[in-house]
């Protein structure tokens, strides 16, 4: 028998335990999104900045909080599985507060997606506009070093200075 398997045990003989962690974890996890939401919009005005290096800095720690959640979701996943069976045995306070909770993550998660869509579009255009200026600054040094003067060609070793 796995720990889960007798933690899940547990939860369906005290719906009130699973419901008082459930709602803690979802707590936490609202916590989380909300501060990845926040990362996010500073994330937006670093990308219309241009702020290579502080985006960076901010993407390092978006990824932290990223790994919060992952390791939040992986503890609530056991709690998530029994809920649909706890819901009906639960105080209908609890239960309409554990529903909001999840709703609230829905909604966050939801904004946080778009942006982030937002986001992607708005770094990939700069990427291409670099691209092509690089692009453009190889093509004109061709066209100088084309008029520069050609290793090899003649050039004059005397001059005529009297004329």
């Amino acid at each position: 028998m796995h720990a889960d398997d007798s933690q899940a045990g547990t939860f369906r003989d005290e719906p009130a335990l699973v419901a008082r962690r459930l709602s803690t974890l979802l707590g936490e996890q609202i916590g989380l999104y909300e501060s990845l939401d926040e990362l996010g919009a500073k994330q937006a005005d670093l990308i219309e900045q241009g702020s290579g290096a502080e985006l960076l800095s901010l993407i390092q720690q978006r990824e932290r909080v990223v790994g919060e959640i992952t390791r939040l979701n992986a503890e609530l996943s056991p709690l998530a599985g029994s809920w649909e069976t706890l819901r009906d045995r639960l105080p209908e306070d609890d239960a309409k507060s554990i529903a909001e909770r999840v709703e609230r993550v829905g909604l966050l998660v939801e904004r946080i997606r778009v942006r982030d869509e937002r986001d992607t579009e708005r770094l990939n255009r700069a990427r291409q506009r670099v691209s092509d200026e690089l692009r453009t600054l190889s093509s004109r040094r061709t066209a100088a070093a084309a008029y520069g003067a050609q290793p090899g060609a003649d050039t004059p070793r005397f001059q005529d200075r009297e004329g």
